[in-house]
């Protein structure tokens, strides 16, 4: 929230849980493989921004020295995707529920293609690929499978309707059908196989970036006759959302997966094996032994109700032209009108209210903004609930304090920054902070090694005694400062201005 000039009070976080969903609808064209290329097109949910490849040491030792796992997967519906602003998945959670063991934090690290995950692990661009791959696939030099996590089984989904599938004949169950996959998926290999056997199944791909939920979005809307998919997140969505769908049978029966880890840690691949056997532990064909954290994460993925690739807060269908709230046209408009990035708006909305917009914080801060009235009266009009004049009068004021900033010499992350410490603590603080780290000899218009360590000392007397604006909650800014930065950084790796 923002508080006036010299305010000495401090915002203090309201949680709220119910939040817009990821869900903007693309159109892409289908390419076509093996025997039929007519091109089909594709409904394809937003796509993240792949990124660049950094080349960094990926042994255990030096993860631990950088704070930081860097696991590399690809957008899918239930490995990895952003929803509710949170980065959310099966795997992404049992990799972060990892890396808390090691004592660092997670980053998913997106290759543009699938195919590019294994080039990337071997040349040190990521540390772990958590994507499925069955145990007998075989690997690239220099790269190891892990312990299996889980079986995977892949299924044919085909609209309820659609009476060519009424009636199978199971000695041969895709003679002459036509079934759209994505290419270099387990699907896609399951389906090869059944070619080489001599079945005459016409394969449909579709470029590698797509996901699960895209192939049984387009085949909902009648845009595909058939796809191949994993089993258990097929039965999830058409629990929850797809009802004009159903299962024709299964392609391939379960097999166990695992994750793909450089064969040069071994002391990265002794720590996964034995985290993964503690939560996994399956002897021969005998029936899986679980945690209790696993069964949650598995339950809460593939066999609930309300999962939140489905539902957000106001009920809606994920068919709509959301991103990441249901505000994120009028933040859009706000930032075009002020020349802000709209995504750096949207992480210090779902920051300050979670996308409330009738949050009321302690203080007297309203809105999706969290705005307090005095603050609201100089850069708004009309009501402080108004969701589009809060939005507006909050894109309003960051864009004032970025002219404060805007030395010739200041990084965009610096000039950032200070906006947002600025936003949370009040321009007064900041002010006071600026000048005792000039006092200090510390660069005043810094973050590191000047602003951030004098925010600190304004929480010891000794120090907020002498200043004009008194005592500050440092602490709460820099956490405020480091949360919005991330998601920030979050959005712009998922969403293209």
């Amino acid at each position: 929230m923002i508080f006036g000039i010299g305010h000495p009070s401090m915002r203090q976080h309201v949680v709220y849980r119910n939040v817009g969903l990821l869900c903007f609808l693309l159109g892409l064209i289908l390419q076509t493989v093996a025997c039929d290329s007519r091109p089909i097109s594709v409904a394809v949910k937003t796509r993240p921004v792949f990124q660049e490849f950094h080349a960094k040491p990926n042994n255990l030792k030096a993860i631990r020295q950088r704070g930081r796992l860097r696991i590399i997967t690809h957008f899918q519906s239930m490995e990895y995707f952003l929803a509710h602003g949170y980065e959310q998945g099966f795997e992404y959670d049992l990799a972060r529920t990892f890396a808390n063991e090691l004592g660092v934090e997670v980053e998913a690290v997106l290759p543009p293609s699938r195919s590019a995950m294994q080039e990337w692990l071997r040349d040190g661009g990521g540390d772990l690929i958590i994507s499925a791959q069955p145990l007998n696939q075989p690997l690239l030099p220099g790269l190891v499978h892990s312990r299996p996590y889980r079986t995977l089984a892949d299924a044919v989904v085909v609209r309820r309707q659609d009476a060519t599938w009424s009636s199978i004949d199971k000695s041969n169950k895709l003679k002459g059908k036509s079934v759209s996959v994505v290419r270099k998926s387990l699907q896609y290999d399951s389906l090869l196989q059944l070619q080489q056997q001599g079945v005459t199944v016409r394969i449909h791909t579709l470029a590698d970036d797509h996901s699960d939920h895209d192939l049984l979005e387009s085949l909902a809307s009648g845009l595909l006759s058939a796809v191949a998919v994993d089993e258990a997140f097929a039965r999830q969505a058409l629990r929850s959302h797809y009802h004009n769908l159903k299962i024709a049978f299964r392609l391939k029966s379960p097999r166990k997966v695992a994750w793909i880890l450089p064969q040069g840690a071994p002391k990265l691949r002794k720590q996964l094996n034995r985290f993964l056997k503690r939560h996994y532990f399956s002897r021969l064909e005998q029936r899986p032994r679980r945690s209790a954290h696993y069964n949650i994460l598995y339950r809460h993925y593939f066999n609930h109700k309300h999962h939140p690739l489905w539902t957000n807060h106001a009920g809606a269908s994920p068919k709509g032209n959301r991103l990441v709230s249901a505000y994120d046209h009028l933040v859009k408009k706000s930032a075009t009108e002020y020349g802000l990035d709209w995504r750096l708006l949207l992480a210090v909305i779902y920051e300050e209210s979670r996308f409330n917009p009738q949050a009321i914080s302690p203080a007297g801060a309203k809105g999706l903004m969290q705005l307090i009235p005095t603050t609201f009266a100089s850069f708004g009009r009309g009501g402080i609930f108004d969701t589009e004049e809060n939005i507006r009068a909050g894109a309003a004021y960051i864009k004032w304090l970025f002219r404060l900033y805007r030395h010739s010499d200041l990084a965009e992350e610096e000039q950032i920054r200070l906006v947002l410490a600025s936003y949370n603590a009040g321009m007064g603080h900041l002010q006071d902070a600026r000048r005792l780290a000039a006092e200090f000899g510390w660069n005043k218009d810094r973050w590191h090694g000047g602003i951030k360590q004098a925010l600190q000392l304004l929480m010891d007397e000794k120090y907020y005694a002498k200043v004009r604006h008194g005592f500050c909650r440092g602490s709460e800014t820099l956490t405020y400062v480091r949360r919005i930065m991330e998601r920030y950084r979050l959005f712009k790796k998922f969403i293209t201005l």
